[in-house]
């Protein structure tokens, strides 16, 4: 009887939570219900809850009859003066261990000794076919994955739980936007960010020696050792093609001018670097190297100071649109 009440009590638990949940959920305000849930999804989870339910009460009764039925067994065997002790020895001699009662679950393998039971009819040329049923450990699987679908639908499309490959991407897209400002606002911290709308041309000897530095390496080519121009336009006089402030010239080194022949050097050289040289260049206006090339371009009038509710602030560097001179290979200044 002792064995009987415990297997009962579970059942009386049971019964209570689900009456004390529905209770709640009776007693819950509706507005607060559906700001966090749907109907549909309450419903849904109220269905997965009482399935759970009846599979507990089912397995409960299971074992109150499995109880109740060794019970009647003890009480048989008693009457009519059968050790039952003994018989359940005997039993235990001639069953299997774990080990093998284990690979018979899994693979459910037909003894040699018993080929003739699933021996078929056919025969291709002496070789005969035995009908032997799907490995138990394949046919788990597969309820596995049937498992694993329903558990996935549930999981991003009804209940809405998870998110879909496209949900992820554009977080992912979110996330990188916000570090790039994070990294923009630390860079801006240590004197390295580059607000163009705030550029300034420089004036101190060891960043007009390092523009130079780069200038010889890289832009001679094109411009002429002096900036008097070569395969790209002169770089010493007052005319240009894209604009001759430090801005025209920062944003041409850096996004560069295709259609021309010269490439954009911000993958190869940092802000700092790139407004070095453009400073640099700057320096070499009114310098009349020899040999310098004709004039290109219009004639740059240095923009006058406009009133700070006028402008417009800008973080990011933008292609030129035919303001700015160039020092690289190939452009047009």
């Amino acid at each position: 009887m002792k064995k009987l009440l415990y297997k009962s009590l579970p059942i009386f638990i049971l019964s209570g939570i689900n009456n004390f949940a529905f209770s709640q959920q009776a007693d819950a305000p509706t507005s607060g219900i559906n700001s966090m849930l749907t109907t549909e999804k309450v419903a849904l989870i109220v269905l997965l809850v009482a399935a759970g339910a009846i599979l507990l009460v089912m397995y409960t009764l299971y074992r109150i009859i499995k109880t109740l039925g060794s019970e009647l067994h003890s009480i048989y065997y008693a009457e009519r003066g059968i050790d039952i002790d003994a018989v359940e020895s005997q039993i235990a001699a001639t069953q299997k261990t774990w080990w093998q009662n284990l690979m018979h679950s899994l693979t459910n393998a037909v003894p040699v000794e018993r080929e003739r039971d699933v021996l078929l009819d056919h025969d291709y040329d002496g070789i005969h076919e035995l009908d032997n049923s799907l490995p138990p450990w394949w046919v788990y699987m597969f309820y596995l994955t049937i498992f694993f679908a329903v558990a996935y639908i549930f999981h991003y499309h009804l209940l809405g739980t998870g998110k879909l490959s496209a949900a992820e991407y554009q977080t992912e897209i979110d996330n990188a936007k916000l570090a790039q400002i994070e990294h923009q606002k630390v860079l801006e911290a240590k004197g390295e960010g580059f607000d163009v709308s705030k550029l300034v041309a420089l004036s101190d000897a060891v960043g007009l020696e390092s523009g130079k530095s780069i200038f010889k390496a890289n832009c001679v080519t094109c411009h002429g050792n002096l900036g008097e121009g070569g395969v790209g336009p002169n770089l010493t006089d007052a005319y240009w093609i894209h604009g001759g402030g430090v801005k025209d010239v920062f944003n041409t080194v850096t996004n560069g001018v295709l259609a021309k022949g010269m490439i954009a050097w911000k993958t190869m050289l940092k802000p700092q670097k790139i407004l070095e040289v453009s400073s640099y260049i700057l320096t070499l206006q009114g310098t009349n190297p020899p040999n310098a090339k004709a004039q290109e371009g219009t004639l740059y009038q240095p923009e006058q100071s406009m009133p700070a509710d006028s402008t417009t602030k800008s973080t990011t560097t933008t292609t030129p649109s035919d303001t700015t001179k160039s020092a690289q290979p190939a452009t047009g200044k």
